[in-house]
């Protein structure tokens, strides 16, 4: 019988939908998945597994990706006012 939150796959909806936007978030900033990954201090492959869905998202891998893309957003933003 398969469970009904997993549908089978073994990976909560939620977690994919948090994936999902945690992915996004790191796109718009315009962070590659490897810098993001190196300042995360995690593989890139560990952040593509968790942004997919197919491992799930501990409060501090949420923390880490919103403190990097906050930073990334303050220095291209300086940089952009840079005369």
């Amino acid at each position: 019988m398969k469970c009904p939150k997993c549908n089978g796959s073994g990976v909560v909806a939620d977690q994919k939908e948090v994936g999902r936007k945690m992915r996004s978030l790191r796109v718009k900033q315009g962070i590659g998945l490897r810098a993001m990954a190196r300042c995360m201090g995690i593989s890139h492959g560990h952040l593509w597994q968790l942004e997919s869905g197919r491992r799930s998202w501990s409060l501090t891998h949420t923390n880490k990706i919103i403190e990097t893309c906050a930073v990334w957003f303050s220095m291209k933003k300086t940089i952009d006012q840079t005369p």
